[in-house]
């Protein structure tokens, strides 16, 4: 999202592919941030169909529903309506990710969580390894990845590959400053930015974005006017991080969908909220390690709900209220329900519904 708003704001046409969606399946294939139309989807669909028919009748077999989504997406970049810049988002992993087929301009990795342990592995090091699939011959990796086993698996990948590797903190910098930041690179710094999004991660994020474009264009791949960038900055913003969707009382979706986003998530609310009343309603996918989740959201909340969603992989509301050991938690069924009453409750200050991303979509 930030490279993305840098670019539009400097006259770019770009395009990105993400996933999951949030409000509209359309999202997955976005033009300068705006999903593209039923129509174009139809004839994306209807385009590719074909080939996908023909391929289910040979040794692969019938496609996914992503990789088929991924070949429309670089259709429509590439034939329908060819744009500037791609900003392509893994699936899942990396190194057999359909996405991966593409030779990039730069490879960003933004941080390793413990994430998709069932097909990915279990440790930093190995899901690291599926990561540093994405990572090309000459091209450089942007990381602001931290552990010291992932630094060293995306060192090793880079060093086969002869590529050149920019990790935060070692080869770009963030200086803070009051409410404003700056952010330092090899290539150039780019002063004074100011974020919509808040959390020290969505720093660390943008810091990212900022060495990957200073550095495109240090080897003149792309003409930006650092004022435009600040603006791009500023206005950037994804439905679903931390957004703030309701004032009285605070009401604040974030799609904290694994550790490493739930100490974002607390982290963020202790900058915040630390003097507030804070009611938590959760959820998750089973595959999650939930236990630890919770431990971290028990420890920020003042009273916790747990409940339950629509999709085959969610966890029981039971199940999830198992592993809380807050003396105020209670179950619900019906997210929506539980949220309006806890809105009715004039002692209530702020609400934060997090979990899983399918979780926040439906809500």
């Amino acid at each position: 999202t930030y490279l993305r708003s840098m670019l539009v704001e400097n006259g770019y046409e770009v395009g990105t592919f993400t996933s999951p969606y949030i409000e509209t399946f359309n999202e997955r294939i976005s033009l300068n941030g705006v999903p593209i139309t039923d129509e174009e989807m139809v004839i994306l669909a209807t385009a590719v169909f074909p080939t996908v028919e023909a391929i289910a009748k040979t040794e692969l077999g019938n496609a996914t529903e992503f990789e088929i989504i991924t070949v429309m997406c670089f259709y429509y970049f590439g034939v329908m309506h060819p744009v500037d810049f791609a900003i392509i988002e893994v699936g899942l992993g990396g190194r057999y990710d359909s996405t991966n087929i593409i030779d990039p301009l730069a490879s960003v990795i933004t941080n390793i969580g413990l994430d998709h342990i069932n097909i990915l592995g279990d440790s930093y090091d190995q899901i690291a390894f599926e990561k540093a699939g994405i990572i090309k011959e000459n091209k450089p990796l942007f990381t602001c990845s931290k552990q010291q086993e992932v630094l060293d698996v995306f060192k090793k990948e880079c060093n086969q590959l002869c590529s050149s590797m920019y990790t935060l903190n070692k080869d770009f910098f963030i200086r803070t400053q009051n409410n404003e930041f700056h952010v330092v690179t090899p290539f150039g710094s780019l002063d004074n930015i100011e974020l919509s999004m808040v959390g020290a991660h969505q720093k660390e994020n943008a810091a990212g974005a900022v060495a990957t474009l200073l550095y495109l264009m240090n080897k003149n791949v792309v003409t930006l006017e650092k004022d435009k960038m600040l603006i791009g900055l500023k206005r950037a913003f994804w439905p679903g991080r931390f957004e703030k969707i309701y004032e009285q009382p605070t009401i604040i979706l974030d799609g904290a969908h694994n550790l490493e986003g739930i100490h974002s998530l607390v982290s963020t609310l202790e900058e915040n909220y630390s003097n507030r009343k804070i009611s938590i309603f959760f959820t998750a996918l089973r595959d999650k390690d939930c236990a630890q989740m919770i431990k971290c959201l028990d420890n920020i909340a003042d009273d916790i709900t747990f409940v339950e969603f629509t999709f085959d992989r969610a966890s029981k509301a039971e199940d999830l209220a198992n592993w809380s050991n807050h003396p105020h938690k209670k179950i619900a069924k019906d997210a929506l329900v539980a949220v309006k009453e806890k809105m009715k409750d004039t002692t209530t200050d702020v609400i934060v519904i997090t979990g899983s991303l399918y979780f926040i979509s439906e809500i």
